[in-house]
């Protein structure tokens, strides 16, 4: 009867290992990632890998552009669509709350983007979606330019404490890389937003995908890899422990 204990219990803990492993690796795949070392042709490249936008546009972005605009004016503030600040790209909002721009003050955000659909921002109280033909990657870039910050506390449904930007520093451009398959299917990010007044697009805070290519792709096993290793090595060592008992 030990002999058989001992056996079974051998193999799940094998078991018990090779669920680790795959969930392990399987949350390894969605992560911030440092690609901003050098910047070549719309191309970023760093010790992660490199990332390059889906859709470059210049001015604006493909994504969300959410700015400081001019307090008193009619600036728009929040601009959803294919190229935001090009005329008939993009859907646009006024942010009607009193402490917009006044650079203390954090908002709520929520992102959704899935493909084929509407792409749907909302700050606060106020929605803006645009509808399109929207594009899907396996990464995405959240610019804070100048004067503005934004927190990621949540992504496809995982949890993040990550803040890129920061108020009054008037720092020109600081991006934060993220990337997971997960994302290819679309996906939800969520956070919170903050920044001064500023003329037009000078605070701005930007949020679009890219596709990420690590530079090492074996450096995360995938799953289905690591239960076979650990199959195997829970075989041999079934069978070692038997041997050993059965010349005992």
């Amino acid at each position: 009867m030990n002999k058989t204990w001992i056996s079974v219990s051998v193999a799940a803990v094998a078991v018990g290992l090779i669920g680790s492993q795959a969930d392990t690796a399987a949350a390894a795949t969605l992560r911030v990632v440092d690609v901003n070392d050098t910047y070549t042709h719309g191309v970023f490249s760093g010790p992660d890998g490199t990332f390059e936008k889906l859709v470059p546009v210049s001015p604006g972005t493909y994504g969300l552009e959410a700015r400081g605009g001019r307090q008193g004016a009619r600036d728009w503030e929040i601009g959803v669509g294919t190229q935001t600040s090009h005329a008939g790209t993009f859907s646009e909002n006024k942010y009607f709350d009193d402490d917009w721009g006044d650079g203390s003050t954090l908002h709520d955000l929520m992102m959704t983007w899935m493909p084929g659909e509407k792409v749907q921002v909302t700050i606060g109280d106020t929605t803006v979606s645009y509808e399109a033909d929207w594009q899907v990657g396996n990464g995405i870039e959240i610019l804070a330019k100048r004067s503005a910050l934004f927190t990621l506390t949540e992504l496809d449904g995982m949890a993040f404490n990550e803040t890129v930007g920061e108020i009054g520093s008037n720092a020109g451009h600081t991006p934060l890389f993220l990337a997971g398959d997960s994302l290819l299917d679309g996906w939800i990010l969520k956070g919170q937003i903050a920044m001064t007044a500023g003329g037009g697009s000078r605070n701005t805070v930007m949020i679009t995908p890219g596709t990420f290519t690590p530079s090492d792709t074996a450096s995360v096993p995938e799953p289905t890899s690591l239960l076979g290793l650990m199959a195997l090595g829970a075989l041999a060592t079934g069978g070692r422990l038997k041997a050993i008992l059965n010349r005992s």
